[in-house]
Parts: structure tokens; sequence; C-alpha cells
């Protein structure tokens, strides 16, 4: 036996990933029962914790003797920083951890390698007030229409999502509410746009279930996308297999040429609006509409303007996008993943310059290993004039997957 899963009394030897995700699933929100993953030769994990799942401690007894607790900080998330406590059992005491996605991430990470994750920054020591209230937010409690935000999964300069649940039902909800107040004219305008994007039913686009405007604040209420998006599993700064990158792309470009074919622009395609059902189907978040983009585009931060701008094709910088704009962030996604860094780099200011006049650098130039074919795709994506890309966003995909089957 290599590995077992225990979760309480119960003891399951050699378990695959799905059921070791299954366990933490089925534990997160409710008041957890210890489970402990143990890899014969690289020592165990632990996680329990409590406040009807509001936080998690993991904790490696093996790996950090010495070390009486730690803090893992994610940088590469929206909003603010997330906090989890990794610590050994000695003082195990008001030291806890949040989030189940990151819970998840480093559970994962341990799983396959037996070591903790290296992408993080690593701090000594915090409090349980001080883990629980970096996820708070100040409307938790509150009532919108008939739904209860229960707390915060995270914020912008525009807006904060909270994990919610409507008031007769038990399932968990999304609710993103925005940051600012509409007048009248805004609130008919936001109403009828929202409408359409109710409408969109696809495997790959995250539903919008409802929306409203309470007291002139617009919220608009989604399903729970428990495993997080595809920034949180592919952290900036690291690779992925063009493969993977393929299945992605092939959901995310299904689903903005629905989009397109339906008359809408998507605006705002990058990682962090790529989301992971329970199932790990790849869904795409966040459809702006015309009076949330307008309004957006005086509140955004320059935290946010940094994970923004790398993605915005020149039309869309110029105030003019387009679905072809659309392809080019989704171009330069698939650039991002494929090297581990952005076509553009340097401040807003320097990439939207970049962006509007200088031709993206070659990716073999980052990693030889990739073929010309498949490069020639990425960058015909990223043509500075729309009409140079591919007429649809499908072809896009098709043509990598195609440049990729060629090389095999």
């Amino acid at each position: 036996m290599q590995t077992e899963l225990r979760i309480g009394e119960a003891s399951l030897p050699d378990p695959d990933w799905q059921q070791v995700q299954y366990a933490l699933h089925k534990i997160d929100g409710v008041k957890l029962d210890t489970v402990s993953l143990e890899i014969a030769g690289k020592g165990s994990l632990v996680i329990g914790g409590g406040d009807n799942g509001r936080y998690m401690v993991v904790y490696f007894p093996e790996l950090h003797p010495d070390l009486p607790s730690m803090t893992l900080t994610d940088l590469s998330l929206f909003g603010p920083d997330i906090i989890l406590t990794i610590q050994t059992p000695a003082p195990f005491a008001p030291k806890y951890a949040v989030k189940l996605p990151l819970v998840l991430r480093v559970v994962e990470h341990f799983y396959h390698t037996g070591q903790v994750p290296k992408d993080v920054r690593w701090e000594l020591d915090t409090t349980k007030e001080e883990a629980i209230n970096a996820n708070r937010g100040e409307r938790e409690g509150q009532q919108f229409d008939v739904y209860r935000l229960t707390h915060l999964l995270g914020r912008s300069s525009f807006a904060e999502v909270y994990l919610g649940q409507h008031a007769q039902l038990t399932t968990p909800i999304a609710i993103k509410v925005l940051d600012f107040h509409l007048i009248d004219e805004e609130v008919k305008a936001f109403e009828q746009e929202e409408q359409i994007i109710t409408m969109l039913v696809h495997p790959h686009i995250m539903p919008v279930l409802d929306f409203g405007v309470q007291d002139g604040i617009p919220f608009v209420v989604m399903d729970f996308a428990s495993i997080g998006s595809l920034r949180l599993r592919h952290p900036k700064g690291v690779a992925v297999p063009l493969p993977t990158v393929i299945r992605y792309v092939n959901g995310v470009a299904d689903a903005l040429q629905y989009a397109h074919d339906q008359g809408l622009i998507h605006r705002n395609v990058k990682p962090e609006n790529m989301l992971l059902g329970k199932d790990y189907k790849v869904q795409l978040s966040d459809f702006e509409v015309p009076i949330v983009a307008h309004r957006k585009s005086f509140l955004l931060s320059t935290q946010e303007m940094a994970n923004t701008i790398p993605y915005m094709a020149p039309e869309q910088i110029q105030g003019k996008p387009l679905p072809a704009s659309d392809q080019y962030a989704l171009g330069v996604v698939v650039y991002e993943w494929l090297c581990g860094v952005f076509p553009f780099q340097g401040s807003p200011p320097e990439i939207i310059q970049q962006h509007l006049f200088m031709p993206p650098p070659s990716l073999r130039v980052n990693v030889s290993s990739i073929a010309s074919t498949v490069e020639e795709v990425v960058l015909r994506a990223l043509a500075k004039e729309p009409r140079q890309r591919f007429m649809h966003i499908r072809d896009f995909a098709l043509a990598l997957e195609q440049a990729h089957q060629a090389t095999q």
C-alpha cells in the first residue's frame, strides 16, 4: 500500500485523487471530521477544523517538526489574500485555515508529490480571528431579495462575491454584489442586459440563475464552482501541457462561439473567469454587460488593471470591443499557459503600448519544444488587426488542436 485515506474511523487504501477530493468536498461547510492522507515514505497530511466549515486546518506532522505553525498566502488569487495555516500538532491551537479551493490545491500537490507547494509565500503564525476576518465581507449575513449572504469568497474594487443560500433551498450558490449604485435609467438597462445573459444556456457557460437591484445595488446569482478557477489550478508562471490547454480551449471557445452567435461579447476572458465545477468541466463566467463594463472602467484598481490589461485586444483598449477581441484574449491565455509568461510585460501603460504597436515575442524563444505550427496558430490569434485573426473563435480552437495532432 502506497497511500491511505482516513476519515474518522473509516479507512480507504490507495485512493485515487478523485476519491480524496470527494472526501474533502463532503466535509467542506460542515463541522469537520479529521481527514488524514498518508503516503508511504513521504509523510502524512492531516485536515481538521470547525466553525461550521468556515475554516480548515492542514498540518504536516513529519514535514515540519520544528515549526509551530505557518501561514500560506496564495498570491495568485484576485482580491484579498487567502490565508491557510499549515501547522504541526503540538500547539494545535488558534491557527486556522480558510477556503476549500486552496486546501484542495495544497492536498492535491501533496498527494502527487509528497511535498508542500513551493509557489506560495510562507509566513509564521496567525490567529483564528485574523484568518477568519481575512475572508469576512461587510455584507455577511445580509439578505438580498430571497438570498442570504453567508461568507465572502472574493472581492475586487467593484464587486464582492459571496457564498450564499436561497431562503428555502439548501444548494450553495455564488452571489456577486456590485459595489456601486445604479440610478433609475441604469437599473432598467442592467435588468434588460442581464436578462439576455440568463438566456445563455451552454455546458461551458456558468449559468446566471437570477439577478436584481436592491436599494440601487445590483447583484447577480450564479452556480457555485467549488473547485475554483483555472488561475487557482494553474498559477502565474507555471506552464500547462499542450493537451490540457487544448481541452480547456475547446470548452471555452465553444462557449464564446455560442455567445458570439447570440450577439454577445465577453470582454473579460482570462483564467480567473474560467471556473471548474465538481466534475472538472470548465465553465466561463463573468460576461460583462455594457452598463457594468462602463461603470467598472472607472473603478478598476491598479492591481486589477495589472490582471486585466495583459489580455485586452488593441481594439478593446481603444473602446471598440468586437467578438474577435475575445479570441485575442484567449490567444493571450494560451500563450501564457504554454510558456508561463505573458506575451507583453511591464507596467499597465507599457503593456498597452505593446498591445497596440509591438508584435508578440516568439513562443519558441521561451519554450523551444513548441512546434512552429502551434506557434503560428497562437500568433495569428494575437494579430493586431481583428480581420487577420481567425474568422471565428471556434476556428482558432480547431486549428490549435489540428496543429498539435500534426506533431504526433
